[in-house]
Formats: C-alpha cells, structure tokens, sequence
C-alpha cells in the first residue's frame, strides 16, 4: 500500500514561483508530463510535457488568472501503476498564495522526512506552514464537513478521525493520520499552543517558525483498535473541532454565493483577454 501525504503552505505571491521551484527540486521521481487546471469555468485542456519555466510562469497569482493546479507525472506512471505523483494546488488571496500539496508515493515518504526536507525547503524559502500529514491510506477521502454538522456530540457519534479528513473552514482539511506537522497558518482556526496537548507531539522550530509534530503511532503499523483510539485522544485534547465550529461561525462561507460573484469576475476578466 502506498504512502500519501497531503500539505498546505502559503506564501507572498511574488515569492511563489521561487517557494515552487524548491518544493519541485525535492520530488522523488523525474516529471515527465503534467495535467494543467485552471478556474471551474475553463475548459479542461489535455496533459502537456513537463516544462518546469513554463509551470512557474503561470501559477495563480490573482483570482481565476492563470494555473489554479497541476498534477506531475513521471515517465512509467500509468493509472494503478504504483509510481508516485504529485498535485499542487494554488488559491490566491490577499497578496499572497495558498499552495497545497498532494503526494501519492511508492515506497515511502524519506524524500520528505529525512532531516524535515520539505518543510527546511518551505519554511526556510519563506513559506508558512498550515499542516502536514503523512499517512497510507484513507478509507473515505471525501470528508465530514464541520460547516454542515456544528454540533459536538453528532461529531463525536461519527468519529470522522478515525477514516476521513475534517473538512473545516475556507476549505481547511484536518487529516487525523499517524504523522502531523503544524505551523503558524492555522492559527486562524485553532492556536497553535493546542496542538502540544496531544500525546505525542513535540514542539520544534525550523528557520525561526515555530512547527508542532505529533506522531500518533508508527507510520508503518497496520491499524487497530489503539489507533482509533489515539485519533479520538488528539481531537478531544485539543479541543479541535470547537475550535473549527467557532471559525465557521466568525467567518461563514455561503458557496451559492462566493460561486455567482467568481462567475461575474470571470465574464469580467474573459472580456479583458486575461483569461
């Protein structure tokens, strides 16, 4: 079984081509072609040879202009092949850019781990840290949304820790997996102080930001009963998930409506040629 690992940073926007360029020197594998997305109102365009001046001249740096993501490929990967892959995702907002980073991996996540490469690589280059996960699988990727359910006991009745991500606030995803990493980026959800109230974390610093990691258990142990256990523990300890209906009560998203005003921005910028 595969490992996956799942990250969000963000950075100033005239830093993202550089914060990019670093992330990709880490990559375990040669990129030989990449899928291109752009805003849910353009027209799907097929994959394209890697082009890695290309990739960085076109990320989002304003709403619906330019890349919103990519996936990378290398040459052997076909669909159920095993070979790993990468998507990265970019969301613009105020002067600076929302980077998330989804990895399937083969083997394993040393190219990541080993000395904090990744995050060394992001923090280091100025990015800042919303989270890391690190896990093999998840039995239902798509989510328990905290905006849809804000009450505490239907949450806990649940359990979404033990086999989904939390889909919280602003498109936040809380993935409960045996390895976490997390920054300063959160704390627009949930101090990060909370986070050390967990078994097994630790504080660390790299290049001056303050990062907690909290190993649950062993990435390479098969689950169990404990595990599920150790999930509930972390969400009960920190008191997550009042943290997250909170946030969601402070800021609410209406969709129907952030949909129609991306809509008319995106007629506004068609009649501009800028998309």
């Amino acid at each position: 079984m595969p490992f996956y690992s799942r990250a969000e940073f963000d950075c100033s926007s005239d830093n993202v081509a550089a914060t990019v360029s670093g992330l990709l020197e880490l990559l375990p594998f040669e990129p030989a072609k990449m899928a291109v997305f752009y805003s849910e109102f353009h027209k799907d365009v097929p994959d394209r040879p890697y082009d890695k001046r290309w990739l960085l001249e076109n990320i989002s740096t304003e709403e619906l202009v330019g890349l919103s993501g990519t996936t990378l490929y290398g040459k052997k990967h076909r669909r159920g092949s095993g070979h790993p892959f990468v998507t990265l995702g970019f969301k613009p907002f105020d002067e600076r850019v929302r980077i998330g980073l989804t990895c399937v991996h083969a083997i394993s996540l040393d190219w990541m781990l080993d000395g904090d490469n990744l995050l060394q690589t992001m923090l280091c280059g100025g990015a800042t840290l919303w989270y890391l996960y690190c896990y093999r699988r998840l039995t239902k990727p798509g989510g328990y949304n905290v905006s849809q359910k804000p009450s505490i006991a239907e949450f806990r009745r649940a359990e979404p820790w033990k086999d989904s991500a939390v889909l919280a606030p602003h498109k936040a995803r809380f993935v409960t997996s045996p390895l976490m990493f997390f920054g300063e980026g959160v704390q627009s959800l949930i101090p990060l102080r909370r986070f050390l109230l967990s078994p097994g974390s630790t504080e660390m610093e790299i290049c001056g930001n303050p990062v907690v990691r909290v190993e649950l258990f062993g990435l390479d142990e098969p689950e169990c009963e404990s595990h599920a256990e150790s999930k509930r523990r972390f969400w009960e300890t920190t008191d997550l998930f009042t943290y997250l209906v909170n946030a969601e009560k402070r800021n609410p998203v209406n969709a129907i409506k952030d949909y129609e005003r991306r809509a008319l921005l995106y007629q506004k910028l068609k009649k501009e040629g800028r998309v």
